[in-house]
């Protein structure tokens, strides 16, 4: 059956979960596979590229994107796309999914967590975070405890290596655990699924190049999502998917901007 044959057969309403998963496989339509990167990556020119996605699936993750934005603007549309796509997919599906998709929200941000430990000096662009603002202001400090295993922002102080991402890494995953909904239970003993998961949290794009393209983390987590079609857990792979994708964008974009030299351009 269609995406779109699937979401006329499915009832609309807030938490009725064949309508979410609907919908969420109506949207994997949206996330481009290797083929399209493919096409774009000879383009060097950051307003080429741009220009050029914009054409394609790309262009709906996009949106908030200045095209005169500096780096640091492009990386914070790119983190707050990430958090409004997985509050738009948490209204379709039921509240028992909510803390789940509230706690994916925070994968872009797991590098500041560090940071944010040592009480460094935060530069003037983190303010303009909403996220990343809340956190140096002192709230949400309980999320931030959490991803530093309980210690507080203010725990680390002086002491540069306490919060290292691989251990801000391990706290995520534990929460990610801690807020599955009883409808996913299976996936814990998925042995697929919790690879895939560790790639995503561990893993970044830049460490994928000279992987085969069918071996990269964004093709095995899409074919892993049709494997899932209008099953419960299309709900836990559909924020991965979306963590990765902006994460391979930001990977193509910001060299651009910098024009920085790509890897296999000739000088």
């Amino acid at each position: 059956m269609t995406a779109a044959r699937l979401l006329l057969a499915a009832a609309p309403g807030h938490g009725q979960l064949d309508y979410a998963l609907a919908r969420l496989h109506h949207r994997l339509a949206r996330i481009p596979g290797e083929g399209a990167w493919a096409q774009l990556a000879p383009l060097v020119d950051y307003h080429h590229y741009l220009d050029a996605a914009a054409r394609q699936p790309l262009a709906d993750w996009l949106g908030g994107l200045s095209r005169e934005a500096d780096v640091h603007g492009l990386e914070q549309a790119l983190r707050q796309r990430h958090v409004e796509e997985l509050r738009r997919v948490a209204g379709w599906l039921p509240p028992a999914y909510a803390p789940l998709l509230r706690w994916c929200e925070y994968l872009p941000y797991l590098d500041f967590a560090g940071f944010l430990q040592r009480r460094e000096p935060a530069p003037e662009w983190m303010q303009a975070d909403p996220r990343l603002a809340a956190w140096l202001e002192g709230r949400e400090a309980g999320v931030l405890a959490e991803l530093l295993g309980g210690q507080g922002a203010a725990a680390g102080q002086g002491r540069r290596g306490a919060g290292g991402r691989h251990r801000v890494n391990r706290h995520w995953l534990a929460g990610f655990w801690r807020r599955l909904p009883e409808a996913l239970a299976v996936l814990r003993a998925d042995a697929r699924f919790r690879n895939l998961l560790e790639a995503v949290v561990e893993g970044h794009p830049l460490h994928e190049a000279g992987l085969a393209p069918e071996s990269r983390t964004l093709p095995r987590l899409l074919r892993e999502a049709h494997h899932q079609v209008m099953q419960a857990p299309l709900a836990a792979l559909y924020p991965l998917l979306v963590h990765w994708l902006l994460l391979r964008l930001r990977a193509e974009l910001v060299p651009r901007r910098l024009d920085l030299k790509l890897a296999g351009e000739v000088a």
